[in-house]
Order: C-alpha cells, then structure tokens, then sequence
C-alpha cells in the first residue's frame, strides 16, 4: 500500500487505502462478555491509479484493485477464514462492492471498499 488515511490528496502514493472504523459492539453472550469481547467493522476504501490513459479506465482499474484486494487477503489469511494475532484479535474479511466516478479522473476512476471484521478482547480478566 502506498498511502493510507492520507488527508492530503497533493501527497498521495497509489495504491491508497482510507480505513474507516464503522461500529463497535460487545459480545452479548454470558461467557465472552465477561472477558471483554467485542467485534468491530471497519471499511477499507481502496484507490488505484492508472499509469497510461485507457479507453475503458473504470474497467481497466479493476486489475490494479483485484491485485491490492488479493494482497490483502493473502496478508489477513482470507485462505485460512481469519488470522489470529497475539493478544487475541482476529480479522476476517467480509467482502467488497465497487465504487465508481464516472465524472471523476481518468487516471483514478473509482475505488474498491473492502469490509473487515475484527473480534478482540477489550479488558483483561482479572
């Protein structure tokens, strides 16, 4: 990834992702709420940008957002459900939808936004 949350679009590295935390939520079942679990949603806002000047470049885009998607994947162990990381949080992928600009610029014609779960424990047991 070249740049993420980058709010200055003048300094931008392509590919750019803006991750965004959507919701946050408390395992409700007696036993994991006891120890803190919760889940959390974040959106992961992906941009790519074309090198040359295509005739179809909303389609074109696509291979650039499906080589940082399998990157991802690949990265969070989308091959395996999910990864576990120490001290307990787990990250599973949930999927994706395409966002296009048809108005916008020809060299970044649209993004792909990426939806990412992950289950982690809030507090200690004590």
């Amino acid at each position: 990834m070249g740049s993420v949350n980058e709010p200055d679009e003048a300094r931008v590295v392509y590919p750019m992702a803006e991750i965004t935390y959507i919701a946050e939520s408390p395992d409700a079942s007696k036993i994991n709420n006891v120890y803190g679990f919760a889940d959390a949603d974040f959106r992961i806002r992906i941009r790519s940008k074309l090198l040359t000047v295509e005739n179809s470049p909303v389609w074109a885009v696509d291979a650039e957002h499906d080589k940082v998607v399998a990157a991802m994947r690949k990265c969070f162990g989308i091959n395996n459900g999910a990864l576990a990381l120490s001290y307990n949080p787990v990250i599973s992928y949930s999927g994706w939808e395409k966002e296009v600009h048809p108005s916008g610029d020809i060299f970044v014609p649209g993004a792909v936004i990426t939806r990412w779960n992950v289950r982690y424990q809030y507090a200690e047991a004590e």
